[in-house]
């Protein structure tokens, strides 16, 4: 009688999917987290400070 040999999770289609959505999904967050503010500051053109410390000034300037 022939050894089987143990199936690994790899040659499963199911855990393949989920594995290949997982790390689309990360790498798309990480992309969103860092790419985002970055385009949104350019997009403003605001300075380096953080856009609170720019709308808390120009509150105190108008009153």
């Amino acid at each position: 009688m022939e050894a089987r040999q143990p199936r690994t999770l790899w040659r499963h289609g199911a855990f393949m999917k989920l594995s290949i959505g997982q790390t689309i999904s990360e790498q798309v967050s990480r992309i969103i987290l860092i790419g985002l503010p970055i385009i949104a500051i350019e997009m403003l053109h605001a300075t380096s400070a953080p856009p609170g410390t720019e709308c808390g000034s120009a509150t105190n300037r108008a009153s």
